[in-house]
């Protein structure tokens, strides 16, 4: 029996015939994991054989998943996020109809600059709530708050995009060109990893092994 290394991405079929053509070059059978389940690929199956037994134990896997107590843990989890993404659109809404219409930009020409050039979706939804987020922070500075005391808890109220790490990280960059208060936000947001620096900003999506 040879174990078949499956590469991220790749698709069940693929996946199959590749395992196929592997067994007639090494005449054993070849098994791999995909998706969490075992796939085979033994002597005298065929492609719709392998990927009938593949999706029979994806549907067993299924049934029993929603007959288990960690389905009915998994539902509550999931109606408490979906009531605190309620109440977050609200606040959001509520909080951006009170606050400056724009963030107050330092640099105009930087700023311009990057709108110009950085027009993918994945740009675009960084640039959103990133202004969403500077917009909700000069507000509560405007009440006298800190940066310091409001940036984590407006982020949570500004990202109706699903930030990732390296998302978060850039928002942070941005800011930090552009924005008025973006020099004290690029400080904070180091000093919250550790980081103490007169220029760069953290990527928290970085992980470094000791």
């Amino acid at each position: 029996m040879i174990i078949y290394d499956v590469k991220a991405g790749a698709q069940l079929d693929d996946v199959i015939s590749d395992m196929i053509a592997a067994r007639k070059r090494h005449f054993q059978t070849i098994v791999c994991e995909f998706n969490g389940l075992e796939l085979k690929a033994a002597f005298g199956m065929t492609h719709k054989k392998i990927a009938s037994n593949y999706y029979k134990k994806r549907a067993e896997k299924r049934t029993q998943y929603l007959a288990s107590a960690e389905y009915l843990v998994d539902q509550e989890k999931l109606k408490e996020y979906r009531r605190k993404e309620a109440g977050r659109k609200v606040a959001l809404s509520e909080i951006l109809q009170i606050a400056p219409k724009t963030m107050t930009i330092r640099d105009q020409e930087a700023y311009e600059e990057i709108l110009r050039v950085q027009t993918s979706p994945y740009s675009k939804a960084i640039i959103k709530v990133a202004s969403q987020w500077a917009r909700i922070m000069e507000y509560r500075i405007s009440l006298g708050i800190t940066l310091e005391d409001c940036a984590e808890s407006s982020l949570s109220i500004a990202d109706d995009e699903g930030l990732t790490g390296s998302m978060y990280g850039m928002s942070v960059s941005f800011l930090s060109q552009v924005w008025v208060h973006g020099e004290e936000l690029r400080q904070w947001h180091n000093r919250t990893y550790g980081v103490e620096s007169k220029t760069g900003v953290v990527n928290p999506a970085v992980i470094v092994m000791r």
